[in-house]
């Protein structure tokens, strides 16, 4: 028995002592991983404290550099566009097989040649230096579309016009179209030749820098006479997924690139042109179920890139359910009836937006 208790008080003890061990070592345990946490947490703070260091530092660098930076890639830019025409000069010296087509303008027309000293512009020694296929200096092409920028950005997303207006429809990057269409219409915008452009000045065609900083610089020069609404390929993914963004780094710069981009945020989207028979609404695709009223493209938020939805997509890209035009007795009265009360479903063809019908 007493064998017994001695064995039990011994267990007892070993017990205590294994308990007590355990939780030293769980106490010891957790003491190194409190540890390591505050030193993890110190180099964290150390590593935090460096970078910002190092960013302030660099921001104190930058801004004390900004001009000479600014001024350092525009003559980098300058440099590479030179050095571009160079090389087309080359190109165009080893063989031509179409001897007879007039060698084209390498002159870079520069801001003083373009602008008069009150803020005019030339339009027609823009147009002839354009035909002769002729680039604007750097300074001189965002200085143009600058000035275009603030007119658009100023106008209202909804134009009030009055006709008589001529109404032209997509140009995808044909200048020579365009002058030849100017041509037919008895002659350029003037103040007493009123245009209105309903979008899609570029990509397909070789020529979209041509069209858009023509018809700038018309809207610089008649701002009341030339209007510019905003079509589906004046947005980023379009211009990038087809040629103009191609287009204008080979001719240009992305810089420039860029600053297309943004004026084409600031283009209007619609337009009202009031005659004596009423009203007509002019814009490139169409409507939405969120465009019931005027007002609410008078809402429509255009300084942006076009979204997916809404109603900034679906006036660029909303599609009527009847495209072709035919006159109407070619149509069955089931048909009739059918566009008659047909409202909106989904775009299919365009992948966005809707297809409308009459109601």
């Amino acid at each position: 028995m007493g064998s017994e208790r001695e064995k039990e008080k011994r267990e007892k003890r070993e017990r205590k002592e294994r308990k007590k061990r355990e939780v030293r070592e769980e106490k010891e345990e957790r003491e190194r991983r409190e540890q390591r946490e505050r030193e993890r947490e110190e180099r964290r703070k150390a590593r935090e404290a460096k970078r910002l260091a190092n960013r302030q530092q660099m921001e104190l660098i930058m801004a004390a550099s900004a001009p000479e930076n600014i001024q350092k890639r525009k003559e980098e830019e300058r440099m590479k566009l030179l050095k571009q025409l160079e090389e087309e000069d080359e190109m165009y010296k080893k063989g031509r097989p179409m001897s007879n087509v007039p060698f084209p303008n390498r002159r870079l027309l520069c801001k003083e040649d373009l602008f008069t000293k009150e803020g005019d512009v030339h339009t027609d020694i823009l147009l002839k230096h354009l035909i002769s296929e002729g680039r604007l200096e750097l300074e001189c092409c965002h200085h143009l579309l600058k000035k275009a920028t603030d007119i658009l950005y100023s106008e209202p997303t909804l134009l009030q016009l009055e006709a008589p207006i001529y109404i032209v429809g997509d140009i995808h990057g044909q200048f020579y179209d365009l002058l030849n269409l100017f041509e037919l219409l008895g002659g350029e915008p003037s103040p007493d030749r009123k245009y209105l452009f309903l979008g899609d000045y570029v990509d397909r065609g070789c020529f979209a820098t041509e069209i858009v900083l023509y018809l700038y610089a018309l809207k610089v020069k008649y701002p009341k006479s030339v209007y510019l609404l905003r079509g589906n390929h004046e947005c980023r993914v379009i211009t990038q997924h087809f040629n103009f963004h191609k287009e204008v780094i080979y001719k240009y710069t992305d810089g420039v690139y860029q600053a297309f981009m943004t004026s084409f945020d600031s283009l209007p989207i619609a337009a009202v042109i009031k005659n004596n028979d009423g009203k007509v609404l002019a814009l490139h695709a169409g409507i939405g179920p969120t465009i019931r009223e005027l007002d609410h493209l008078k809402e429509i938020m255009r300084y942006k890139e076009p979204p997916e939805t809404g109603p900034l997509c679906d006036a660029l890209w909303a599609d009527p359910s009847n495209e072709d035009e035919v006159e109407e007795e070619e149509y069955s009265l089931v048909e009739i009836q059918e566009w008659q009360e047909e409202g909106f479903s989904d775009n299919g063809l365009r992948g966005c937006s809707y297809v409308y019908g009459h109601q």
